[in-house]
């Protein structure tokens, strides 16, 4: 079970093991509004924990480099929402046109961009002969896909908690990781916090 999953189901059965001590103690009345409010105040905070504590700490570990990343091609990035800028949007439109693609691949909400998902997951996902997963359009993949397991959000990054491919010792540090991906402009233009890690012209990457 993913640890989101767990922590909701604790938190869930907390609030109905409180609801029914007051119950018990104290009536349906209380039950019903004093376990309602301590409710909202547990659910509220294993929303906080879930949503930035967990990601926040764990995207300084790697920040720090004390765990590193290596894709195992879990896929599981492409069960996420992708939000294309303009050069991704480019770049896959003329992919498209030259191979002749007839299927829909890009979902426009107001002035935005998305990927389509097909069954869940990205359009582009696709099952490889070793039983992993491969992308159709892996060398000109979106800025969003080069990025993860962090995800941007505004001039934030948050690291995918539910990602299973961090480890102490194997994979790439997050400067390396930055690197080869050809994301480093991107993270040094658009992240709040990118002069303190990796400096207005990238020092740490030349060591």
């Amino acid at each position: 079970m993913k640890r989101s999953r767990i922590f909701l189901s604790v938190g869930v059965l907390a609030c109905m093991l409180v609801s029914l001590l007051i119950y018990v103690k104290m009536g349906i009345y209380a039950a019903v509004l004093l376990g309602g409010l301590i409710s909202i105040v547990i659910l509220s905070s294993l929303f906080f924990v879930l949503k930035y504590y967990l990601p926040d700490r764990r995207l300084r570990k790697f920040l720090n480099e004390e765990i590193r990343y290596n894709c195992e091609r879990k896929g599981r990035c492409c069960y996420l929402w992708v939000e294309l800028d303009k050069n991704d949007y480019d770049r896959i439109i003329s992919h498209a046109k030259k191979n002749n693609m007839k299927e829909e691949i890009i979902l426009k909400r107001g002035d935005r961009h998305w990927l389509v998902h097909k069954k869940g997951a990205c359009v582009f996902l696709e099952a490889a002969e070793d039983g992993y997963t491969t992308c159709r359009v892996y060398d000109i993949r979106p800025t969003a896909c080069r990025l993860y397991p962090m995800i941007p959000e505004g001039s934030k990054l948050r690291l995918d908690l539910e990602c299973p491919c961090f480890s102490v010792k194997d994979g790439k540090s997050f400067q390396d990781y930055l690197q080869s991906q050809g994301v480093l402009g991107y993270v040094r233009r658009n992240w709040e916090e990118a002069d303190r890690y990796i400096g207005k012209t990238g020092e740490r990457f030349k060591r």
